[in-house]
């Protein structure tokens, strides 16, 4: 439980991850609309095109991109950090919820974005850049709110 009313450095992150994750995800889904052109390499290995409009660049048995669950997800990870700002600046102490939920809620994002990156390397064969972008950003989200909810116990 977060006793203390010091939301600390990782919430601003949290949220600044959430901020750029939510930016690249939007973007991936009107690229995958056609709506914007797809800026990015197109070589053998690095090849965006060839993986965002592959057969995995869609939630199975659907034709939404993959990448609308990622703007979810971005909003509801900015969406939990941001409360634990609100409650810091507020001088109130974060509900209990809060860090595990948001913990789960990364841990979550990460196991997909493992199936992904194997989906990307072992089975595509193609790495799209931006993916990796956001892929890193969900390993950084996961991290921080390991470090808070560890941080946590401590108090």
């Amino acid at each position: 439980m977060a006793e203390d009313h010091q939301a600390g450095w990782e919430p601003p992150a949290l949220i600044a991850i959430a901020t750029a994750g939510l930016a690249i995800a939007i973007y991936l889904t009107a690229t995958h609309a056609d709506v914007v052109p797809l800026v990015c390499t197109a070589g053998s290995l690095l090849n965006c095109s060839s993986v965002t409009h592959s057969a995995y660049s869609v939630i199975p048995g659907t034709s939404i991109p993959i990448s609308v669950p990622g703007v979810v997800w971005f909003l509801g990870s900015g969406l939990l950090a941001w409360t634990a700002l609100l409650a810091a600046r507020s001088r109130r102490p974060e509900p209990n919820w809060l860090r595990p939920l948001h913990l789960a809620w990364a841990a979550g994002a990460l196991l997909v974005v493992l199936y992904l990156v194997y989906v990307e390397i072992v089975i595509l064969h193609r790495i799209c850049e931006w993916c990796t972008v956001v892929h890193l950003l969900v390993l950084a989200s996961f991290v921080l709110t390991l470090r808070r909810l560890q941080g946590s116990h401590g108090r």
